[in-house]
């Protein structure tokens, strides 16, 4: 017993972090969402945390957050998954926007989120459709395979190193991209977005990289750069 109790303990104290799983689509109560990210905030990480594929997740599953779910105080890595030949995702997380504390490093993977991804030190984000909210970082941002669309702000706003790869932004309010750090963007889609000042497509205030990129259909009311 004793022997079991400090593997306990230096899972809590070096790092080592755990696995949790989201068992219900239940916003509030034991195995939601909210539960999981409580009890992970708890315990030392790096944690991952994923979604069950029976019961309630039969087949996918949405979780409609009735409130803001708690801010992300642990580095975690938090994944999604696809129904068998899908190439869309099966768990959708909407009402609430993902916050991820200062100093912790993160991943989404094959999730679709309605609402802001809010970026604090580090993040990747892998085959996720955003929706209704857009993407903020302060640090360092890296998205791959993923769409922002129909954001009421700018899709994706970065004030630190980002690195986009087939990305789509589209349909999105304050502008496609508003980038002030520096930022190289590849086989990316750039589309219809508008603002209300300059850059409808991408407005840069540092070092921009564009490779084979189509960036069309953007406007910007006042200003210039629409694209």
């Amino acid at each position: 017993s004793f022997a079991f109790v400090f593997v306990m303990v230096l899972l809590n104290y070096t790092g080592l972090g755990a696995n949790y799983t989201v068992t219900t689509t239940n916003d509030t109560g034991p195995g939601s969402l909210r539960a999981v990210v409580t009890t992970a905030n708890g315990v030392v990480g790096p944690h991952t945390i994923s979604f069950g594929n029976s019961g309630n997740f039969d087949g996918g599953g949405t979780i409609k957050c009735i409130s803001p779910l708690p801010q992300i105080t642990q580095s975690v890595t938090i994944v999604g998954w696809r129904n068998t030949g899908s190439t869309n995702n099966a768990i959708t997380v909407r009402g609430s926007p993902l916050v991820f504390e200062a100093g912790t490093t993160n991943s989404l993977q094959q999730l679709n989120i309605g609402g802001n991804v809010i970026n604090g030190q580090s993040i990747s984000i892998s085959g996720c459709v955003i929706t209704n909210g857009g993407i903020q970082s302060t640090a360092v941002l890296q998205i791959i395979s993923s769409s922002v669309i129909l954001s009421p702000y700018a899709g994706i706003w970065s004030s630190g190193n980002a690195t986009l790869n087939g990305v789509t932004v589209s349909q999105c309010m304050g502008g496609g991209i508003h980038s002030e750090g520096a930022m190289a963007i590849a086989d990316s889609l750039i589309l219809n977005n508008t603002s209300p000042a300059g850059g409808g497509g991408i407005y840069s205030a540092n070092s921009l990289q564009i490779t084979r990129c189509r960036i069309d259909g953007n406007t910007a009311t006042m200003g210039s750069g629409g694209g």
